[in-house]
């Protein structure tokens, strides 16, 4: 049993910039307290060519469902990690993208790839399927951890709205990578 999708995120910089910004700790910090995280821990590194992010987030389970928090308790830890390619020519990338979330039976697996656009910024295209081993209610869960993802990725894309308009480095106007 599987609940697959789609989602595609719109930057207003180019590709090259926007992995800048994916790849900042400080960034990956920002967009796990605009999702509601009470804690976010970040991990970049260099791994041959390419980099992986990855990123812890506790996250309530207060607007859970009752069978959901039943399975998950007060709050569900996340790890998502992001395995990035080296950039091609034109700064575009691909990735692997795996997350699990905390003592649930579910996890997700997919891919993203990151390319310019015609009008000077670039898009952020993610397939991936999410999959549950609870009997019965697999596909609930599924559903309900999907659209928590596609939820988190409009928060994210507001994030990055603000961060790659501010001053170089973000916000706060810092180079954090």
């Amino acid at each position: 049993m599987s609940t697959r999708f789609t989602a595609v995120q719109r930057f207003g910089a180019d590709a090259r910039a926007t992995f800048a910004m994916l790849r900042d700790p400080a960034y990956v910090t920002a967009k796990g307290k605009a999702s509601g995280a009470t804690s976010t821990t970040p991990e970049v590194r260099e791994e041959g060519d390419g980099v992986v992010v990855v990123s812890r987030r506790s996250m309530p389970t207060t607007d859970a469902p009752s069978l959901v928090q039943r399975f998950i308790g007060p709050t569900v830890d996340i790890v998502e990690t992001q395995t990035w390619s080296a950039a091609g020519p034109d700064g575009s990338r691909t990735a692997s993208v795996h997350a699990t979330f905390g003592s649930a039976p579910a996890s997700m697996t997919g891919t993203a790839t990151l390319a310019d656009d015609d009008d000077g910024g670039c898009t952020l295209t993610a397939a991936a399927e999410v999959t549950s081993s609870i009997p019965f209610a697999g596909r609930k869960v599924e559903e309900l951890v999907r659209d928590q993802v596609l939820r988190y990725l409009r928060k994210e894309e507001t994030v990055a709205r603000t961060w790659l308009t501010a001053s170089p480095g973000g916000p706060d106007g810092d180079h954090h990578s």
